[in-house]
Order: structure tokens, then sequence, then C-alpha cells
């Protein structure tokens, strides 16, 4: 059986948690400022996370992304996934490629791909458009006695909507060919640090998560992180922890309300928000976020900011002929 995942953090364009949180609150409809008010509530109890859902499980045998070797041979196993793809028509159509069997899955989340261009009929020789998204995700294939494979997905057409497909699909899959990291503790507080050619200030480091500051206002965060013990373990979920790592973006005078109302309810979040939000939609400015707070699910000691030193891409041509 085959069952498909989420890519990680990850994983949005290529493999960065991607934030992407420029406001403009007098262009937003009442739906969408009920959607940003509630994604703002979510950050401010992460930031008070109870002790209780921070996971205390550690994984013995972490393997951190720039220590694999599996990024040593990343366009053999483009090649792989190339020679392995193949058309499978269901409720939808897409393709997918087998990884090498070598690759553990935390690896194969950092691959993704896209569907450039196509040119399919369907059984009456008429042309098909497509009404896909262009992400990809990677998935699991698991039979009994068999080592579980894992595959990369490539949306081509969301809802089935012929007998036949006839033609073929261009598309393009990357991988990261290297890494370059960074290592934050504690006592890094208050220091500037360089991430991906960006310099931030540590300003916070706390139990499950840390706060980096830039001088310029921000629009995404193109890197990636993980959480680790003094050993350099990254935790793992365990039976309370159920809050996945997060990254966001805030703008400095909501990150400096958070911090200095620890306790509000509900309501008084409400408000708060409420009246930023109104303020926003009587300014001629946008919101400036300047504040990255990188949440991971247990108690860290450490925290390994990482971005890919080369990303590799290489494009392919498939036939299909689905029945």
């Amino acid at each position: 059986y085959c069952i498909m995942k989420n890519p990680i953090l990850l994983l949005l364009s290529l493999f960065f948690l991607f934030s992407n949180i420029e406001i403009w609150a007098q262009s937003y409809s009442k739906d969408e400022i009920f959607s940003l008010k509630k994604l703002r509530k979510s950050i401010y109890k992460k930031i008070y996370m109870p002790d209780s859902l921070i996971s205390k499980t550690t994984d013995v045998k972490t393997t951190l992304y720039w220590q694999s070797e599996t990024f040593k041979h990343t366009e053999l196993i483009l090649d792989t996934l190339h020679q392995t793809m193949q058309a499978r028509k269901l409720s939808s159509v897409f393709l997918y490629g087998y990884f090498p069997k070598r690759v553990p899955e935390q690896d194969c989340n950092i691959f993704s791909g896209k569907v450039i261009s196509y040119d399919l009929l369907d059984e009456n020789g008429k042309k098909i458009q497509s009404n896909a998204s262009q992400l990809s995700g990677i998935g699991e294939s698991s039979r009994p006695g068999q080592q579980t494979r894992y595959f990369l997905q490539l949306n081509l057409i969301n809802f089935n909507q012929a007998k036949t497909y006839k033609g073929f699909a261009e598309y393009e899959i990357s991988g990261p060919a290297d890494f370059n990291s960074v290592v934050i503790t504690k006592t890094d507080t208050g220091k500037n640090i360089v991430i991906n050619k960006q310099t931030y200030t540590v300003i916070a480091f706390y139990k499950n998560y840390i706060a980096l500051k830039c001088e310029k206002p921000l629009k995404k965060i193109d890197f990636d992180f993980t959480g680790t013990n003094k050993l350099n373990e990254k935790y793992q979920q365990d039976d309370v922890s159920k809050i996945p790592r997060s990254s966001f973006l805030l703008s400095e005078a909501t990150y400096n309300y958070y911090i200095t109302h620890p306790d509000l309810t509900d309501k008084e979040l409400d408000n708060y928000l409420s009246n930023y939000f109104n303020q926003l939609k009587n300014s001629s400015s946008s919101e400036e976020t300047n504040i990255i707070i990188l949440q991971d699910i247990g108690y860290i000691e450490k925290i390994f900011c990482y971005w890919p030193d080369q990303i590799i891409t290489r494009r392919y041509k498939i036939s299909i002929d689905l029945k």
C-alpha cells in the first residue's frame, strides 16, 4: 500500500519553511483578518507552551542533514527518481518516482519537484487542461516482508476528468548538494549571527524557542532549523508532545507585547489583535515583520540553522499513456 505524507517544515519551495507575512491590512477581507488573528493567537500560545506539551524524548540515532551521505549523491538520486518516474490515474493524475533504497525518509523530504509543462489528450483527442497545484510531496510504499520505499509525487491533474490520458509532461526535480549551518546556544543571546548571508541578533533563548531580530523587514524565512540537546540529539514526538516544529515572522511591536504580557486571556488577546489590525488598516504602510521565532518540539539547548550551499535542479520529460 502507499501513503502520501506532507513534506516537513518543508519544505514550501524546496525545503525552506517560507513565511510570507507582509500585511497590508486595508486590502484584506474580514475573513482574512480573522484568519490572521487566529494565526497570531496561536503564536502567542506557542511562546507560552505548557511544559506538559514539550517533548523530553530524544532520538539517539540523530543524523543532521549536513552529516548525511545522501547529499554527496544528489545527481544520482535525481536521475534515479527520473528513471523510475511513471504516471498514475486514480481520483487524480500524478507522477511518482522512487528514491534509492538507501536514502532515509528525513533526507527524502528535502527533495522537491514540479510539473513545468504538459501536452495531454483525452479519449476524444481533446486537449486536457491541468487544474493541479505545483506542489510535490513524499510518500511511502510498503509491503509485508519488504523494505519501505519512499517516492516523490508530482501533481498533474487534481480531479480525474477523462478516461484516457495520452501525451507527455515535462518536470523539474531538485535537491541540495551540500549544506551550510550555524549553531546557536543560550550563550549567544545578545550576539549577532549570520544565517544565509543575513545578519540577525539573538534576542531570546527559551526552553523551546529562540527569537532572532533583523534590522530590516523580512518577507520570508530562507533557512530551516532543528533543536537538539547538548549531545546534538534531536527531539522527537512523545506521548504528550503533539506540536510540530514551527517558524514564524512577527513585527517587533507584537513580539514585545507578547513577551511582556504572559498571562493574557483569550478576550484580552482578541482585543489587542483587533486594535493592532485596526491601526494597520488606517495606516498607509505595511506591517514590518523583522522578528523570527524558531520553536522546537523539545527542551532545546542548541538550535542548528541550515540552508543549502548548492541546489541541483534537473529537467526531464516523460511520455504518458494512461487508460
